[in-house]
């Protein structure tokens, strides 16, 4: 943590989780310049427009780094939540891949986010115009294999997952 607030000096602040058992948590507010100023918006967000800069909190777990690697979640308010969600799965399947006993993952994810977020914003509008144009179907949703998974059961009952 003291590493981090060296480099990333005022925009790094720290913060305990509410968890059992307790993860310390640190937020570092990325620079505005990582992403150009035209985002793409969404109506399913809450914009607002004096944040434009996002955000990556890591919740450090028990024996980070020589155990357990940390959980890491990118926010952005001004991004819509399916771009979102693909920068924080890419993240977390980056960092999955880099992950190795006493490896610091924290850094190697800052990079990851530093030399990735612009590539994430413009191919998400890329296909969004494609979509709109509908020179491309509208890829499917997560929730379509939700829906899947909660198809009725042998006896024809639907039944909560927890009790198959």
């Amino acid at each position: 943590i003291e590493a981090l607030s060296a480099i990333y000096e005022d925009n790094v602040q720290t913060c305990q989780a509410n968890t059992n058992p307790p993860l310390n948590c640190v937020h570092i507010k990325l620079p505005s310049d990582l992403l150009s100023t035209d985002l793409p918006s969404s109506d399913d967000n809450n914009v607002n427009d004096n944040d434009d800069t996002g955000s990556l909190y890591i919740l450090m777990r028990p024996g980070y780094p020589l155990v357990q690697p940390p959980l890491f979640l990118f926010y952005h308010a001004q991004l819509p939540v399916a771009l979102l969600r693909r920068i924080n799965v890419s993240m977390l399947q980056h960092a999955a891949e880099i992950t190795m006993e006493g490896h610091p993952l924290v850094f190697d994810i800052m990079s990851f986010l530093q030399e990735n977020l612009e590539t994430f914003r413009r191919n998400y509008e890329e296909e969004q115009a494609l979509i709109e144009s509908g020179h491309l179907d509208e890829t499917p949703c997560d929730d379509e294999k939700v829906d899947e998974w909660m198809e009725e059961d042998d006896d024809g009952e639907d039944a909560p997952l927890g009790r198959r």
